[in-house]
């Protein structure tokens, strides 16, 4: 949570190494991990590939949207005054892409 990257664990020339070290990480044995040898610590039990038992109801009991076309009426899905978090910003990163009439 260091706001600068470069004293983050793990920016320094040790690399990973220096995370593998921390005293949080150290009862987890890496060869052990890197091989998969290590049991998962939680084992789900799903019905199938559509089980969403697993995800928050908060997420699964939300409205499902297709596309625009499909969708029943204007404003139903994605449209909530927190969805533009980014409306007003005037900077626009044209590495990606190429903004109209350039």
């Amino acid at each position: 949570m260091t706001r600068d990257p470069n004293k983050r664990l793990g920016s320094g020339t040790a690399d990973a190494a220096e995370i593998k070290s921390h005293t949080f990480f150290e009862e987890i044995d890496w060869e052990k991990l890197a091989g998969g040898e290590v049991p998962s610590p939680w084992d789900p039990q799903i019905s199938g590939s559509l089980d969403t038992s697993q995800f928050d109801k908060e997420f699964t009991n939300m409205p499902m949207c297709s596309p625009k076309s499909l969708q029943p009426q204007a404003g139903f899905c994605g449209q909530t005054p927190q969805d533009n978090v980014f409306e007003g910003f005037t900077f626009t990163d044209t590495t990606f892409y190429a903004p109209p009439n350039a």
